[in-house]
C-alpha cells in the first residue's frame, strides 16, 4: 500500500465491472491483511450484490497493514471451482479518515495520477485534451498564437471535479525562451462551481524567474482555476509554462484531502461535507457515519 509505514485500514471498496456475462461477477470473497507481506490474517468475509456499482465493506475496528490480499470464493452463478475469468472492476483498500501516507504529505493535485486535467484554453492548445501537457515537467511547453496584446487563458480542474482548498501554486517555464514569446505575468482566479464561473480573482503575479511559486495568504476553495498569461506588450506569440502545479492545503481535523474516498466518480468532497445534506438518498443508512459505509447521493467521510 501507499507509503512506507503501516496503514490503519478501515475497510474496502469493490466495484464489479459492467459486463454482459453478469453470472461471472465476483460474489463471495475474503480479504487478508499483512504487515510484512508474508504472514496474512483474514479480516473480512464478504458478499457482493450483483449490481454494477461500487460496494463498501467496513471493518469492526481498524487494522494496521502494509499488504492486502483479495481471495475470490465464488461467482454470482455460485461456482466455487473452475470459475474461469472472474469479473471485477476495482479493489480499493481504504484507511481511516484523516490518515495521509508519508509520500502524500505535500500533494501536487495537478499531476496526472492525482486527477489534474486541462478543461479549456483560449486559444486552444492544439493536439491536447484531458492530458498532462501543461502539468508535467517535460520541456514540452505549449506555444500559442495570439491577437496582439491579448492574454492566453487556461482553465484547469481537479480530481473528479472536486472542490479543494488551494494553498499554493507553482509554475516552471521552459528555459532559454526569446523574451518576445515568454510569459511575464499571470492572473489567477478560482471558481468553486463550474469551469465557466463565476470566478474570483486571487491576484496577479510576475513570472520573471524560470521557477515561481505563489503562496496564498490563506487557502482558498477552488473547483477550477483560471490562468491568464501575459507576455511583453503587443506579443503575438506566447509560450506557456512547461508545468503548472497546485498544492493542496494540509489535512486537518476539519479538512480531508480530495484524494480520499468520497464516492466513485463523485464531484462531492470536503466542501460538501461541511454541511449536512437535505436529502441523503434512498440507499443511505443514517446509523453509519463512516463514508465508505454509505451509499448516498452525498457522502460524509468522518464521524
Amino acid at each position: 500500500m501507499a507509503g512506507s509505514q503501516p496503514v490503519p485500514v478501515a475497510g474496502f471498496l469493490l466495484g464489479p465491472t459492467r459486463t454482459i456475462q453478469s453470472g461471472y461477477l465476483l460474489r463471495e470473497f475474503e480479504v487478508a491483511l499483512s504487515v510484512d507481506g508474508v504472514e496474512f490474517e483474514t479480516v473480512l468475509h464478504g458478499e457482493l450484490k450483483p449490481f454494477p456499482m461500487e460496494q463498501a465493506f467496513v471493518l469492526d475496528a481498524p487494522v494496521e497493514a502494509r499488504f492486502a490480499r483479495l481471495i475470490p470464493l465464488s461467482t454470482v452463478l455460485g461456482l466455487t471451482s473452475g470459475m474461469g475469468a472472474i469479473r471485477l472492476g476495482e479493489f480499493k483498500v481504504v484507511a481511516v479518515p484523516g490518515f495521509v501516507p508519508d509520500n502524500l504529505q505535500k500533494r501536487n493535485l495537478m499531476t496526472y495520477e492525482h486527477g489534474g486535467h486541462l478543461v479549456w484554453s483560449e486559444p486552444w492548445i492544439r493536439g491536447s485534451g484531458f492530458d498532462a501537457q501543461l502539468l508535467a515537467k517535460d520541456d514540452k511547453a505549449p506555444a500559442n498564437h495570439l491577437k496582439a496584446g491579448e492574454p492566453a487563458t487556461v482553465t484547469l480542474g481537479f480530481h473528479h471535479s472536486r472542490a479543494v482548498r488551494v494553498a499554493s501554486i507553482g509554475m516552471v517555464k521552459k528555459a532559454g525562451l526569446d523574451e518576445k514569446s515568454d510569459v511575464t505575468r499571470v492572473e489567477i482566479a478560482a471558481s468553486a462551481t463550474t469551469p465557466f464561473g463565476s470566478f474570483e480573482t486571487l491576484g496577479e503575479w510576475p513570472l520573471q524567474q524560470v521557477e515561481s511559486e505563489v503562496v496564498l495568504d490563506q487557502p482558498v476553495w477552488a473547483r477550477y482555476l483560471r490562468f491568464r498569461f501575459f507576455g511583453v506588450q503587443d506579443a503575438c506569440h506566447l509560450t506557456l509554462p512547461d508545468q503548472i502545479a497546485v498544492w493542496e492545503a494540509t489535512s486537518t481535523d476539519s479538512y480531508d484531502s480530495i484524494l480520499g474516498e468520497w464516492g466513485h466518480y463523485s464531484s462531492s468532497g470536503p466542501l460538501e461535507a461541511a454541511d449536512e445534506p437535505k436529502y441523503r438518498g434512498p440507499f443511505c443508512n443514517p446509523a453509519k457515519k463512516v463514508g465508505i459505509g454509505l451509499r448516498c447521493t452525498w457522502i460524509r467521510v468522518r464521524s
